[in-house]
Parts: C-alpha cells; sequence; structure tokens
C-alpha cells in the first residue's frame, strides 16, 4: 500500500490530477450503479445506436496518439489493474465517458456478452467498454471475447457549451 503512494506522489503533477479525476468519477459511478435504481441513472448510457454504427467493435484497436486521450486511458487502465476487484467495467466506463465529456470528446459505450462453455456450468460473461472512434479508452483490451450486444452513443460537445446571458 505504501508503495503505491510513493509511486503516486512522484506522477508528474498532470498525471495525479488526470488520476485523481478518474478516481473521483469511478467512486461516483460505482455510488449511482450500487445505491440509485437503474430507472434514474440509464440516461447516462447515452443514446441507444445500432451497432452497424460503431466503429470497430470486434477489431483490434490502434495506438492512441492524442496525449489528452492517452491520459484518459491509462487513468482507467490503472484503476482497473489496481482497484480491479472494487470497480466493475461499467463503473469504469462512465467514469470514462464523463471524462470524455469535459474534453469534448464523444464517445460509444459498447455492452458485449461472452459465453463459457467451460465444463457443465454455461455461463454467461458481461462486459463494457468505451471507443473513441478506433481507439479502446477503457475495458478494450479483450474485445474479441465478446460478442457487442447493445451500444450508446454520446456524441460530447465540438466546441464548449454556449453561456446564457
Amino acid at each position: 500500500m505504501l508503495n503505491y503512494l510513493v509511486r503516486y506522489w512522484r506522477l508528474p503533477f498532470r498525471r495525479k490530477l488526470v488520476l485523481t479525476e478518474a478516481f473521483a468519477n469511478t467512486s461516483l459511478a460505482w455510488f449511482m450503479i450500487k445505491v440509485v435504481p437503474y430507472s434514474r441513472w440509464r440516461r447516462w448510457l447515452g443514446t441507444p445506436v445500432s451497432l452497424a454504427e460503431v466503429p470497430s467493435t470486434n477489431s483490434e484497436f490502434k495506438p492512441i496518439k492524442d496525449v489528452r486521450l492517452r491520459n484518459v486511458a491509462w487513468a482507467h487502465a490503472v484503476l482497473s489493474r489496481r482497484l480491479g476487484s472494487h470497480f466493475t467495467c461499467l463503473m469504469l466506463g462512465f467514469s470514462a465517458r464523463a471524462m470524455l465529456r469535459r474534453r469534448h470528446y464523444g464517445s460509444v459505450l459498447v455492452l458485449g456478452v461472452s459465453r463459457n462453455e467451460e465444463g457443465l456450468n454455461n455461463a454467461l460473461g458481461a462486459h463494457a467498454w468505451v471507443i473513441h472512434g478506433d481507439f479502446d479508452i477503457a475495458g478494450g483490451r479483450t474485445p474479441q471475447d465478446y460478442s457487442a450486444v447493445a451500444a450508446f452513443v454520446d456524441r460530447g460537445t465540438a466546441t464548449p457549451m454556449a453561456v446564457k446571458p
């Protein structure tokens, strides 16, 4: 535990900010999913779209060149690696989308299922991942193992919202 804190304090200031923002957003998503009824938070999924409109739901993702996108993806990879037992992929997806929306990027939240046919119990696994164009932002490291069943788009904002007088 102390090792993680030392590594956190050694991070550059911008990385600390991004990681702290990701942790705060994921904690809010945890609260929303665990405490608030689904009927109240389902609008945060976004606008449902056809899977045909979603780019690269079952293909390899390209490396991210944009520094802001790369930082968001890095922060969620760290959270998933260190706190994966506490936060689900859907919580990380909500957090990533909030961070992308704040940076005026659109995103697609993809929900997928996987059938585990090992042994006698045929378990159904579920996973969520967030993509921006052909870039994996959160949870998409293994989309080949899952079949996409639903996608929700958040277009972000191309420009900052105008302030009304």
